[in-house]
Order: C-alpha cells, then structure tokens, then sequence
C-alpha cells in the first residue's frame, strides 16, 4: 500500500501537469499508468484478503489512494503549473523510480513466483504495448 501511494501521487501529479497549457494526457501515458497499477492493485488486495483484512477496510483503503492521488493530480496542475521545468523532471523522475521500485520489489518476484514460464513474456508484452501507444502519438 505504501508503494502504490508512493508511486501513485507524484504519477498523478505527472498527469496533472501534462494538461497544463491545454495539451492532453497522453495514451501511453494512461496506458502505462493503468498496466502497472492494476496488477499491483490486484497483488495487493490478494496479499490484505489472505492476511485477514476484511473488505471493506480495503475498500476503504484503496478509496483513500484514490482520492489522495486526485489531489496530487489537482496539485500537479496548479502548483506545478507556474514551476520550473526542473521541477517537472524531478517529479517524473520520481515517478519512475517509484514504479521501478515496485517491479523490482513487488510485482516481478510475485509474478515469476506464479508463473516463471510466463512473467518475462508479459513483461516485454506491456513494453512492446507501451512502446507502441507512444508511436501513435
């Protein structure tokens, strides 16, 4: 849970800066959002259901990152709007180093633990796939 707030709030911050200047948030930039978070989502609420958390403290939970993550996002906007450019790399920065953080940490181990034959393959797939959304653009 820790790692998906951390990573969550500086992408969502990342999301509200790209529609500073009325540009659009980018495909690949949701794609990518959305295929890191919802495995770790899953793995997540799987590890809090077997450890006897009931449901709706997770509901409640991942509620709570919700809304926490639409104020980083209302933040990015506003705050991040008038800031350097430096300041920007430095959140997308962090960003990435979040979500590499939980991959290394969290979601590849757990997934070659699954399905060894299978984990490398789904890893260059959301590459490929992510690769690809940002060629569209």
């Amino acid at each position: 849970v820790l790692g998906t707030v951390l990573d969550g709030i500086p992408e969502s911050a990342v999301l509200g800066m790209s529609l500073v200047g009325g540009a659009g948030v980018s495909v690949a930039l949701l794609a990518g959002i959305w295929v890191s978070n919802f495995p770790e989502s899953l793995g997540s609420t799987v590890g809090m259901r077997k450890s006897g958390t009931s449901k709706n403290k997770i509901r409640l939970m991942w509620w709570g990152i919700i809304a926490v993550s639409a104020v980083a996002a209302a933040l990015g906007f506003v705050i991040l709007d008038n800031s350097s450019t430096l300041t920007g790399a430095f959140v997308e920065s962090f960003a990435a180093g979040a979500l590499l953080t939980m991959i290394a940490d969290e979601m590849a181990p757990e997934a070659y633990d699954r399905s060894a034959v299978y984990a490398g393959l789904a890893t260059v797939a959301g590459f490929c796939l992510a690769v690809f959304l940002t060629s569209l653009e």
